[in-house]
């Protein structure tokens, strides 16, 4: 009986052990596939047709307000901080429920026309492909889309869940944890590119 209590035992904890593994690799995967088309709609964004006068709007716009504000402030601290807040805006804003999602691949897209917009108006400077490739070399490129990833990845499962009607207590504590890894990634990638700012500024 005892040998059968144990072997019992042992089998639910080897079936628990193969749903956890299932559930990690298939947050991994989606993950992944987020990544993936968060970049691609970096690159459609920065390859799509854009009517001149709003390329210039769009170059403008940038100017004039983050780029102006970011190159006068003085400091790492306080680059840092500057990148970190705006991206942590967009994080939080990924992770609500249903529209996040929507919204994270609206900003990548958005992101992807503000280059595309600096290109075009760069009275031929540089290309399209050129303000592409210079954005993917950047590190802190790679780490934003790891954090927005990660979040965008729980808030796709949490809004399955919402839909479905199941338990939230899982998929809660998921989006906690995704959203307090993702922070430390920004801050990381905000600290990097403070850092390559003011050495390219010297």
């Amino acid at each position: 009986m005892v040998a059968m209590e144990g072997s019992g035992a042992l089998a639910i904890e080897e079936r628990g052990s193969r749903v956890i593994g299932y559930i990690k690799s298939q947050r991994l995967r989606l993950i992944a596939l987020v990544y993936a088309t968060l970049l691609a709609s970096l690159a459609i964004g920065v390859f799509v047709p854009l009517p001149l006068s709003y390329a210039e709007y769009l170059a403008d716009l940038y100017n004039r307000t983050i780029a102006r504000e970011y190159l006068a402030l003085r400091g790492f601290a306080n680059k840092t901080l500057f990148i970190l807040f705006n991206n942590m805006k967009v994080l939080i804003l990924s992770s609500v429920p249903v529209m996040g999602p929507i919204f994270m691949y609206y900003t990548a897209l958005s992101a992807g026309m503000v280059l595309n917009a600096l290109a075009a108006t760069s009275s031929g400077r540089v290309t399209h492909l050129q303000v592409l490739v210079t954005s993917l070399t950047a590190p802190s490129t790679w780490l934003e889309l790891l954090a927005f990833s990660i979040v965008t990845s729980e808030s796709i499962l949490l809004s399955v869940q919402i839909l479905k009607k199941g338990s939230l207590k899982d998929e809660a504590f998921y989006m906690a944890a995704a959203l307090i890894v993702s922070s430390a990634l920004l801050l990381i990638s905000a600290s990097v590119e403070a850092l390559a700012t003011i050495a390219a500024s010297r």
